[in-house]
């Protein structure tokens, strides 16, 4: 369990060293403009950068009830340190990361266990053309016996792009009672930089995600899908905003109707905080 408490701190030390290294390649951002500099300097009111003893169970922004699911797998407490450093080797990583994936997803598995089960909802596999020539696996989930083309929403899994499935029971369950609503939901199954679905650096993940969008934008008439709409939480949270950047650049952005993604932030130490945004 420490292990897994410890992951969120230890996910940037973890990520093999090809991403690392792709990041120092980048090109450099101008510095920040006075009213950033500003709206960076404020206090802090709640976080670890306000009270470095502060919690998940602790916090005041925390929902009551998401602490009393988190209690059972001691996820409420204050977290370890990882067992790693910017210095552990990248077969260290590797393993950390394999080991945080297996007991993550015991606990994802239990909790996708008291969601509903959707029904009335279709549930079909497509497997397209990767960003790498690979094959791609999308999850493709509808309200059953429906007429007319409906919104559709591209979600990219949480996981810190390092680990977790398309696949994973508690994203099945989330899709398809998404889909319930009035939805076509696709999700992708992106390579991850590490964990059981294999070694991919990037940017393979974020080229994958590209090649699901623009797959299901293409083909929008057969799916019954009107305009569709780019969702991820946490590491798909960080991959919805790279794709859409992407889409910027390469001319592609008129594919996309918008975006909804929660990521986390440093300077909220670990809260994550939804954003809708309007293309």
């Amino acid at each position: 369990m420490a292990t897994l408490t410890a992951f969120m701190a230890a996910l940037a030390l973890a990520a093999p060293l090809h991403w690392r290294a792709a990041l120092d390649r980048t090109p450099k951002i101008a510095p920040p403009s006075p009213t950033a500099r500003a709206v960076l300097s404020c206090p802090m009111p709640d976080g670890r950068l306000a009270d470095p003893d502060r919690t998940l169970g602790t916090d005041p922004r925390s929902d009551p009830r998401m602490v009393a699911a988190f209690v059972p797998f001691g996820l409420d407490g204050p977290l370890p340190l990882p067992p790693l450093s910017v210095d552990s080797p990248l077969e260290e990583r590797l393993a950390f990361v394999a080991a945080v994936e297996e007991k993550f997803g015991a606990i994802v598995d239990t909790l996708a266990q008291a969601l509903p089960v959707a029904e009335g909802v279709t549930s079909t596999t497509v497997t397209i053309a990767g960003g790498g020539g690979n094959d791609l696996t999308l999850y493709v989930s509808r309200p059953a016996d429906t007429d007319g083309p409906l919104p559709g929403v591209v979600h990219l899994h949480g996981g810190g792009m390092a680990f977790l499935s398309a696949a994973d029971s508690t994203f099945v369950r989330g899709r398809e009672n998404l889909a319930t609503t009035g939805l076509v939901v696709v999700g992708v199954e992106f390579r991850n930089s590490a964990g059981k679905l294999g070694v991919h650096p990037y940017p393979a993940g974020l080229n994958d995600c590209a090649a699901a969008i623009r797959w299901v934008s293409a083909n929008r008439e057969d799916l019954g899908v009107s305009h569709l709409i780019v969702s991820g939480e946490s590491g798909g949270g960080n991959l919805t905003l790279a794709v859409t950047h992407k889409a910027k650049r390469e001319g592609w952005l008129h594919e996309i109707a918008g975006v909804t993604h929660s990521v986390r932030s440093s300077r909220t130490a670990g809260s994550s905080s939804p954003m809708t945004c309007p293309l």
